[in-house]
């Protein structure tokens, strides 16, 4: 495995936190006209999955996945590997719902990892917080609900990742966790923590993303003011008309599943 190398990223300089402050879906789209590497196909991907156009993200996907196969075998692009089976899984659960099942999430096994190699690839944890994160939503999805809580609290102790605030989401699946198993008093604590968290920090894709999710939630729970709030503060962000609309339609698909599975779920 090579150590570090000071090699320019295959994305656009600046194109990641335009993509995060601005949210315009369709402009950081268009920006990676013409650009090859599996990184740049898995972004086209997952902004297609944020667009919910999921046969397009698919073949983004796939082209990712093969060009992933001729790829320098470094770190950056080992996490870059692991961000890609996680926007596609991602993918998966926002197009088709999960049956719940009775078999087990096989354990999570990761490395012990010396200190020197976090400190020179601050990104390996962010991966690892992201792995850890969608095993949660999985144990959601798939009816482990006590599993998936014990995960979302590791994660809220921990704070926040370290290059995006996602300690929203990770309210947002504990709160669906303590609902599914009875508690909804804690649950709707819980959802106000995640509201918190979206008020008061947090890139903008990040908002957009956990008040859609919100005001979906919201509307299964039929609590009319919390859904007003949302759908206002929604239309409040400065991000294009497109990813506000785009945040309502991932809303509704929440609350279309939380009716199918007469619980809370987190897509």
């Amino acid at each position: 495995m090579r150590r570090r190398q000071k090699k320019e990223s295959p994305l656009p300089a600046g194109w990641v936190d335009e993509l995060l402050d601005k949210a315009d879906l369709q402009r950081s789209y268009a920006a990676l006209r013409g650009l090859k590497h599996f990184h740049v196909e898995a972004f086209r991907g997952s902004l297609k999955t944020w667009q919910l156009q999921f046969s397009k993200a698919w073949a983004h996907f796939d082209r990712a996945h093969e060009l992933s196969l001729e790829a320098e075998e470094t770190i950056p692009n080992l996490v870059r590997q692991f961000l890609l089976n996680i926007w596609c899984f991602e993918c998966a659960l926002l197009e088709a719902p999960l049956a719940e099942s009775r078999g087990k999430v096989p354990p999570l096994w990761l490395p012990e990892l010396p200190e020197e190699i976090l400190e020179d690839y601050p990104e390996v944890q962010l991966v690892i917080d992201y792995r850890l994160q969608s095993e949660g939503l999985l144990r959601l999805h798939l009816g482990e609900c006590e599993e998936s809580a014990a995960i979302f609290e590791a994660l809220i102790s921990k704070g926040t990742a370290p290059d995006e605030p996602q300690v929203s989401l990770y309210y947002l699946g504990l709160a669906a966790c303590q609902f599914n198993l009875g508690d909804e008093s804690e649950a709707r604590k819980n959802l106000e923590n995640s509201g918190l968290a979206v008020l008061t920090g947090g890139r903008m894709i990040n908002k957009a993303k956990s008040a859609g999710l919100l005001h979906g939630l919201y509307s299964y729970l039929e609590d009319r003011q919390q859904v007003r709030d949302w759908a206002a503060f929604i239309q409040s962000l400065d991000c294009p008309q497109a990813t506000k609309d785009l945040s309502l339609r991932r809303g509704a698909l929440v609350t279309e599943r939380c009716a199918a599975r007469a619980g809370l779920l987190v897509i």
